[in-house]
């Protein structure tokens, strides 16, 4: 395993649950199928995050853009 495959394994098992992990992995069609559903609602969960996030940290610039116009 390379330096880059062990940075990729790091941040997948930050990101996902121990159980999903051994899901992706298991023999069973039913276990894979249920780690890829929770491996869905982890990645629904971080996109609504990030997008909550990045409306907060802009939302203060659009106000003012929103009064700036408002005034000319």
């Amino acid at each position: 395993m390379n330096e880059q495959d062990e940075a990729v394994e790091e941040k997948v098992t930050a990101l996902l649950p121990s159980s999903v992990l051994t899901g992706l992995a298991d023999t069973n069609w039913k276990e894979r199928l249920s780690a890829v559903e929770k491996m869905t609602d982890v990645c629904v969960m971080f996109f609504f995050i990030v997008n909550i996030a990045l409306l907060v940290a802009v939302f203060p610039f659009l106000r003012c853009e929103w009064k700036f116009s408002l005034m000319h």
